[in-house]
């Protein structure tokens, strides 16, 4: 395989270029890592699928659950994708577990002030019920 920066010649596989040390997309490292057994944690900071974003569920989070909570899970969601584009696996792993946690934050949140305002509009129309009719 060539280089696309300096175009020279590297061995197949190599995570960099040894010339102009340029490193190479993650595309070869699920070979090598289903190859390899998958042992260890070197395998898992390059190559593997993605972990999921959740940014569609943490902007909808924000705007129907909790504005705080949702915000800081949109930015855990977008942590997601550029740690994957540098490659850095164990980081997007992290961020995508952040954003997960903090919509279902929101939507238990947003769950408890449903309950609460039930309960309240209950105990309101126990205590004036009777007077209004």
């Amino acid at each position: 395989m060539f280089c696309p920066n300096c175009n020279s010649q590297v061995p197949n596989g190599a995570p960099y270029c040894e010339k102009c040390g340029v490193q190479f997309k993650a595309s070869p490292a699920p070979k090598k890592r289903s190859s390899g057994g998958g042992g260890g944690g070197g395998g898992g900071s390059r190559g593997g699928a993605a972990p999921p974003s959740y940014l569609v569920l943490s902007i909808l989070a924000t705007m129907f659950c909790c504005l705080p909570t949702g915000i800081i899970a949109i930015i855990n969601s977008a942590k997601v994708g550029g740690a994957v584009a540098s490659g850095d696996y164990n980081a997007a792993r992290d961020a995508s577990g952040a954003a997960m946690k903090w919509c279902v934050i929101s939507f238990v949140l947003c769950a408890l002030q449903i309950i609460f305002s039930m309960i309240m509009i209950a105990m309101k129309a126990e205590a004036g019920g009777g007077a209004g009719v």
